[in-house]
């Protein structure tokens, strides 16, 4: 008899448009859940298109994303936003 584990996988979404970084918190994430899904996202355009056909658990967002200032609120508002729409 085969057993099926019917637990939910957890999904979560890196947001870095450093490669590095982003390769490096996605295999931490991995490493520390186990049972997961984790994508990459270099962009906010690329982020907002997988949050519109999937969704994640966990979002981690870089605030200093290119054309955001992450010591601005304005900009770090927008960038949730953007993430939470």
């Amino acid at each position: 008899m085969i057993s099926e584990d019917l637990s939910p996988v957890f999904r979560a979404l890196v947001v870095e448009d450093q490669n590095l970084m982003r390769l490096a918190l996605m295999d931490q994430i991995r490493a520390s859940l186990g049972n997961c899904v984790v994508l990459g996202a270099e962009t906010l355009e690329i982020a907002a298109r997988e949050l519109r056909s999937a969704e994640f658990d966990l979002v981690v967002i870089d605030p200093g994303l290119p054309g955001f200032d992450p010591t601005l609120d304005a900009d770090r508002v927008a960038v949730v936003g953007t993430i939470i729409e």
